[in-house]
């Protein structure tokens, strides 16, 4: 559940009608500032091949992807990056990957972070098993507009990288300082997460 950036401290979830009669189960429930509402968001990369460009990992379809060039002699690492229009704090991101098949899952990574685009960190490193589902990397919260997720390893050829859908997210229900100094009211995104678990992203 989606809607617009407010400035609140409670917040109630009201159940107007259930499945199944009139008992309500709810096995989880967090506020979270979603980066995917952010003004702008432009996605690119180190390499891609026609049909499938950066900007399919931010189209929120599963079924399309960003893969890294496969006919140029291209080899790992590999990036996908993401200008998220602001520079706002951030703590954790998260990937799905290639649905149909493990070619180009990733399965070492690295994040760097930058608030220009020309000066990057290592925000955090780490691996992902061969899956479908949903993964995350964790990291401390820091300030970044460009989010950069390298491909270090691949499940099912060593030499290209594929991603499904890439966001980057804060966790904690905080204020985004912008260049004048103010600070904007965080977007939220509401995260319900019924009996069965779900695969939204963060």
């Amino acid at each position: 559940m989606v809607f617009p950036v407010s400035s609140a401290r409670y917040v109630r979830f009201k159940v107007l009608t259930a499945h199944g009669g009139e008992r309500v189960a709810i096995a989880g429930l967090s506020i979270r500032r979603s980066l995917d509402l952010a003004p702008v968001l432009v996605a690119s990369a180190s390499s891609e091949h026609l049909g499938y460009e950066a900007s399919n990992a931010l189209d929120n379809d599963p079924a399309t992807f960003w893969h890294s060039e496969w006919e140029d002699g291209q080899h790992l690492p590999q990036w996908l990056q993401v200008d998220m229009g602001d520079t706002v704090t951030i703590d954790q991101l998260s990937y799905l990957p290639r649905q149909a098949q493990e070619n180009g899952r990733i399965a070492a990574y690295a994040v760097l972070l930058s608030v220009d685009g020309s000066s990057f960190f290592t925000a955090t490193q780490g691996s992902w098993p061969n899956a479908a589902g949903l993964q995350t990397a964790r990291f401390p919260a820091s300030e970044a507009r460009y989010v950069r997720l390298v491909a270090l390893d691949a499940y099912g050829s060593a030499s290209v990288a594929s991603v499904a859908r890439a966001l980057a997210c804060s966790t904690p229900l905080s204020m985004s300082k912008q260049p004048n100094g103010r600070r904007r009211p965080p977007a939220l995104r509401l995260a319900l997460r019924p009996r069965m678990s779900s695969t939204a992203m963060c």
